[in-house]
């Protein structure tokens, strides 16, 4: 589980943190809620899933990703996936009329919008890291329009929040507030 692009180190006032066990430890339990969400899908499904997730040899992830209908098989399919295989994928994930908000919010937290906020065009940015910069700012702008079907994966994102002012210096592009809200599985959601 949890295939996600290359991580950025730690630097040493992170790694000075106080908190840091407590925060990974509840990172791990609330990135298990996520998987344990989908449950709800049969052995079989799951391992087609993840076999055209893992596997480049297996055909069939475009024509998935595309005809997808259920949030929690798009969810699974995120949850597999090794970005360091590229961002196409997710891309089609965060797009789909039929993904979920919980899975989108994980998606978003898990690929360091801290990073980004030093960026205030997507042309500022280095090239090789364009790609994960437009997914981000295009998932900020769906949570800003509220457009999903579902909310039904939960997904809290408090242990991967820094404090308001941690990164003010150097901050062009500022994080909008419908990030910092937790996913519950009953949150009311607008109908497409």
């Amino acid at each position: 589980m949890e295939n996600t692009k290359r991580v950025r180190k730690k630097t040493a006032e992170e790694l000075a943190d106080p908190d840091l066990g407590r925060r990974l430890n509840r990172q791990k339990e609330i990135l298990q809620a996520s998987l344990d969400a989908c449950d709800v899908l049969a052995a079989r499904r799951k391992k087609f899933i993840q076999d055209i997730a893992n596997n480049p040899a297996i055909s069939g992830r475009s024509r998935f990703l595309r005809e997808a209908r259920s949030p929690v098989e798009l969810h699974y399919f995120s949850l597999y996936w090794n970005c360091d295989r590229g961002p196409g994928p997710i891309h089609k994930i965060v797009t789909h009329s039929h993904c979920d908000a919980g899975t989108v919010l994980r998606l978003y937290w898990l690929n360091d919008p801290y990073y980004y906020q030093k960026y205030r065009l997507i042309r500022d940015c280095p090239e090789s890291e364009r790609p994960w910069l437009r997914i981000l700012r295009f998932i900020e702008r769906r949570f800003l329009r509220n457009d999903f079907v579902t909310a039904k994966v939960p997904f809290n994102p408090e242990p991967w929040v820094k404090p308001r002012n941690a990164d003010a210096k150097g901050a062009i592009h500022e994080i909008p507030e419908a990030m910092f809200e937790p996913i519950h599985s009953r949150k009311k959601v607008k109908r497409l």
